[in-house]
């Protein structure tokens, strides 16, 4: 197991998770055996090139695929595998923003509506945010609501996938790739904003991406993922400036 250094209880804990899939009747594990700790109030970058098994390893903490063994621990509460079989407040604290945001709405939504969707899925309690809440939080203006997703900006639209993410207040927001279909002057637009709500809402984030520049900016830890597997892990000034594992060296000489 490769883990971050301990700092007290974590927000989330994954222990020996393993997500495996079927192709052409051989089995394949996307994740394989993979465990680490992410503290409340962290950024926590996965980092790796297509294929590495990093969405996969979100798309399971989020509950969207099943995996085959292992456990997730959210505030020490044991999550069950699959979304459905979480509680409403289990699956209210955990976000989820997706790298097209426009492809997880539906077309036929409004911003409205889009928005309106997850408050009344998770509209239980005194901690959901109202639209107008929502789009303060991430800058945009409410003449968007009658608009459709198709007739936004890429900026604009991830923005809609942030509040919507926001929702249900989690104090978990995954971002999945969530500016590498952005040009370079929106990516840092939308990165100022998830920094700004991060350390405005206490948000700890769990940050996919392939980029090691946008890591450099945000995250605290960082681990690399390499065909499945964990193998480095650590705090990002020692990552970045001391890579330890020939893939990350390699990552990095990319990046230059």
């Amino acid at each position: 197991m490769i883990s971050t250094d301990e700092a007290g209880a974590p927000l989330l804990s994954v222990r020996g998770l393993t997500v495996t899939f079927e192709s052409r009747g051989r089995r394949v594990d996307a994740v394989r055996d993979m465990s680490f700790d992410l503290q409340a109030g962290e950024v926590f970058a996965v980092v790796g090139e297509s294929g590495s098994g990093k969405s996969t390893l979100a798309r399971s903490v989020v509950g969207m695929i099943a995996p085959k063994a292992g456990t997730i621990e959210l505030n020490g509460e044991s999550l069950a595998p699959s979304a459905q079989g979480r509680s409403v407040e289990q699956r209210r604290k955990i976000g989820m923003v997706f790298q097209d945001s426009s492809s997880a709405f539906d077309p036929r939504f409004t911003v409205e509506q889009i928005l309106k969707e997850p408050i009344n899925l998770l509209a239980r309690g005194a901690a959901n945010l109202s639209i107008k809440e929502l789009l303060d939080l991430v800058s945009l203006p409410s003449d968007v609501l009658g608009r459709r997703a198709r007739d936004l900006s890429g900026g604009q639209r991830q923005r809609v996938g942030i509040a919507r993410a926001l929702a249900g207040s989690p104090s978990l927001l995954i971002c999945d790739e969530a500016v590498s279909a952005l040009d370079v002057s929106v990516q840092a637009q939308i990165l100022n904003l998830l920094g700004d709500l991060q350390a405005e809402r206490g948000l700890s984030l769990l940050f996919i991406t392939h980029d090691l520049s946008v890591v450099e900016y945000l995250a605290d830890h960082i681990a690399v993922m390499y065909r499945g597997d964990l193998v480095e892990s650590g705090k990002a000034a020692d990552v970045l400036d001391r890579p330890a594992h020939e893939y990350t060296r390699q990552l990095l000489s990319a990046a230059i």
